[in-house]
């Protein structure tokens, strides 16, 4: 009885550990096997070039939107925070909170890329187009929106 109220008490705390991110993964380059399966963004070509490939696996992003006009709106300033999730063949979901002038929203959405071999882009998600930046070893990018009468920028780091 003893006995099994304690590998209770540890199966309960590992899981809480894990589900808290304490434990997120074991490098498998350091002899580990893993306890989550892990994607490196690092995935370009032998010249150093990226494509779509080199954007997988989960990323935190954080983003703000003006008001393009002067006259005050009361859905501005606008405040992003969520993940998205690169499949490394073009395709993206994401999931984020946005503050509307206070207004709270929370919403996943869809959309695609496209990486060019020199880690620029182009991201389309529902309606909304931006130009992407990132490192040569896909651990971070930049996002501007570029529709005509929009401000706003995101940025984004592997998680």
């Amino acid at each position: 009885m003893k006995r099994t109220i304690t590998s209770i008490v540890f199966v309960l705390f590992f899981a809480s550990l894990l589900s808290l991110g304490l434990i997120s993964r074991l490098s498998v380059e350091q002899g580990g096997a893993g306890l989550v399966p892990t994607v490196q963004a690092q995935d370009r070509d032998d010249a150093g070039r990226c494509s779509n490939r080199t954007l997988r696996g989960e990323y935190l992003f954080t983003g703000t939107a003006e008001n393009p006009s002067d006259t005050p709106q009361a859905t501005f300033p606008r405040r992003f925070v969520g993940v998205y999730a690169f499949d490394g063949a073009g395709n993206l979901f994401s999931f984020r909170t946005v503050s509307r002038g206070g207004l709270i929203d929370r919403a996943p959405a869809t959309g695609t890329y496209q990486l060019n071999p020199d880690c620029t882009g182009t991201v389309s998600v529902e309606g909304s187009n931006w130009d992407m930046y990132i490192t040569r070893d896909g651990r971070e990018g930049e996002l501007i929106r570029t529709d005509p009468g929009s401000i706003a920028t995101r940025s984004f780091k592997e998680r």
